[in-house]
């Protein structure tokens, strides 16, 4: 297997034991460029997410054993007052945490309600309702180039359509403009 190596910018040099081949062959969707400049190919980014994500549960999962180790220990101890002391620091800290989780829920709230102002009426009804706060957001700022496109404005001026006008005013030049914008000489009368 040949070794590639890929500048990442002039003082720095990283190797990739990838096959050069299989790099050039593959297609460029399957590959996801870093910040640093580097092609990564897809399968090996989700492969890396995936493991740091199964290192995650596993610590959290020893760190929670850690804990239930811990109070069994002072209740076989019959530390019950170190045990009521930790309990109780937890439960403060998690107040805490509630307390704030209460606040950014009610400015996330503010901050929704303000964009969906932002929508025009006849839009708003596109927002999915399934979503949550964040979801919808989320959801907005995705689509807000949509949602907010300026038509332009209903030229007709209150007109009838049994005003027509009269083609024998009209003059070669007119006719040209028409033509070179694509537009019929009424339309263009009408709008004149």
């Amino acid at each position: 297997m040949e070794t590639e190596v890929i500048k990442t910018d002039e003082n720095t040099e990283n190797t990739d034991t990838e096959n050069t081949e299989d790099l050039k062959n593959k297609p460029k969707a399957d590959a996801i460029k870093t910040e640093a400049g580097i092609m990564v190919l897809k399968s090996r980014f989700d492969e890396v997410i995936k493991d740091r994500n199964d290192f995650k549960t596993k610590l959290a999962e020893i760190e929670s054993e850690k804990q239930k180790l811990y109070e069994d220990t002072l209740t076989e101890q019959n530390k019950y007052k170190e045990l009521a002391e930790a309990r109780q620091t937890k439960i403060t800290e998690l107040e805490v945490k509630a307390s704030k989780v209460e606040e950014m829920e009610k400015t996330l709230t503010l901050v929704l309600d303000a964009q969906i102002e932002q929508v025009p009426e006849q839009y708003r009804s596109l927002i999915p309702e399934e979503l949550g706060a964040i979801g919808k957001l989320t959801w907005l700022s995705a689509n807000k180039e949509l949602l907010s496109k300026a038509f332009a404005p209903e030229l007709n001026n209150n007109k009838t359509t049994a005003d027509k006008p009269d083609l024998s005013s009209i003059t070669a030049e007119e006719r040209a403009i028409a033509e070179q914008h694509g537009v019929s000489i009424e339309d263009y009368l009408k709008f004149k």
